[in-house]
């Protein structure tokens, strides 16, 4: 009997073990990470504001995350995307009454570019918070690796900032940060010579409900010449200007 009941534990552990594999090559299957993909392609759009592309998914039954090929976000009338990724990685934790909670989202070498138009007119004023999409997001970690942004401004300026890096959280209150960047340029236009920058690191918080920012320590270096600053920064939502309260 003895020989017998462990010959059945044996039969029972083989065809749990071949289940278990079977499930994790289903769910690595490109049917099931194409499912991921639409409902993402479904839901993302409804929480960023702006239309997503997303080239391949495939799922990691072992942690439970989904893994992304080829990210792309344009806003609304947009002729080139605000952000790009060549592998997004996000674990869902959960849903919530009008948006969506995520134990950790990865990004690998995001590239975000930003393009200011120069107006002759007073801008219309916003009737909606830059910071409202971020009331239907939960984070519980966020990580940016080698990433890169570019501010085209109006005549002929742009800031470039390379290598960057994000360390960051995302609850309901309160959003946290630590962001580190190997260095950039800054070009002034014309033949006015390009300021070139050093290391920065910046670390701060956002408090979503009272609309403020604290940089609690910024630190970088301009031409060799090291700047630093800390202090609040308040309004975010005004329509006209934030107001600052920065010691350099």
């Amino acid at each position: 009997k003895v020989g017998l009941s462990r010959r059945r534990w044996r039969q029972l552990l083989g065809a749990l073990a071949i289940l278990l594999i079977a499930l994790g090559i289903a769910l690595r299957s490109e049917r099931a990470g194409e499912a991921v993909c639409q409902q993402l392609r479904e839901r993302l759009p409804g929480l960023l504001n702006a239309k997503v592309e997303l080239e391949r998914c495939a799922i990691d039954p072992l942690t439970g995350s989904v893994r992304i090929s080829g990210v792309s976000v344009w806003p609304e009338g947009a002729a080139a995307p605000l952000a790009t990724a060549d592998e997004a990685s996000v674990a869902l934790r959960g849903l919530f009454l009008g948006g969506v909670a995520l134990q950790q989202v990865s990004l690998v070498r995001p590239q975000i570019t930003v393009t200011v138009p120069a107006t002759s007119a007073p801008t219309p004023k916003r009737t909606t918070c830059l910071l409202e999409p971020l009331s239907r997001l939960r984070v519980g970690q966020l990580e940016v690796q080698n990433g890169a942004v570019t501010v085209n401004l109006p005549e002929g300026r742009v800031v470039k900032l390379d290598g960057l890096s994000i360390d960051a959280s995302l609850g309901r209150r309160e959003a946290t940060l630590q962001v580190d960047a190997r260095g950039g340029a800054v070009a002034l236009g014309g033949e006015r010579p390009t300021l070139r920058i050093g290391r920065i690191s910046l670390e701060g918080s956002i408090d979503l409900l009272a609309e403020r920012a604290e940089v609690q320590r910024a630190d970088l270096n301009v031409e060799g010449v090291r700047v630093t600053a800390s202090g609040l920064v308040d309004a975010l939502c005004d329509a006209d200007a934030p107001t600052r309260d920065l010691a350099w």
